[in-house]
């Protein structure tokens, strides 16, 4: 198993055993059920880290039992919503390729759109050079109707 499937493994355990309304103590769990399910692969050094994490993921709370040093393991109401790291890594990597995706399309819509205004600013410019032109022409035009700036045949 992956890191990730191990953390939900145990999550999804304890989860289930709050939706019994049951207490389990991390000793209870491990001796119950993780270290008899060795394809989960999980050591006690690595069982007590996931502890750890979900307590600092916010996932899992502790409570003292009965003033001793043992701690039951309840499950947040951010635990209840949440589905699992697996999910999580899944939905972001998703999102990811997503995000990529669209910088990619953004990337070309604006190549086309850098093309299309090259294209546009030329053409502005062959028509303002042939406004000039014609406009020069119609210029000389009246002044040679006005003033005869042609000579005459």
């Amino acid at each position: 198993m992956t890191p990730l499937e191990q953390i939900d493994f145990v999550f999804f355990y304890i989860k289930s055993r709050e939706q019994l309304s049951a207490s389990w103590s991390a000793e209870y769990m491990w001796n119950l059920y993780i270290s008899k399910t060795p394809e989960a692969d999980i050591n006690r050094t690595v069982f007590d880290e996931i502890i750890k994490q979900l307590v600092n993921d916010d996932y899992i709370r502790e409570l003292p039992i009965n003033d001793s040093s043992q701690k039951s393991y309840h499950v947040t109401f951010k635990g209840r919503i949440f589905n699992g790291y697996v999910e999580y890594q899944n939905s972001l990597r998703e999102n990811n390729e997503r995000i990529s995706d669209l910088e990619e399309e953004n990337r070309k819509f604006q190549d086309a759109t850098l093309k299309n205004s090259r294209y546009l600013n030329r053409l502005t410019l062959i028509l303002a050079i042939g406004t000039g032109m014609a406009a020069l022409f119609y210029l000389f035009e009246i002044l040679d109707h006005w003033f005869c700036i042609y000579p005459r045949k």
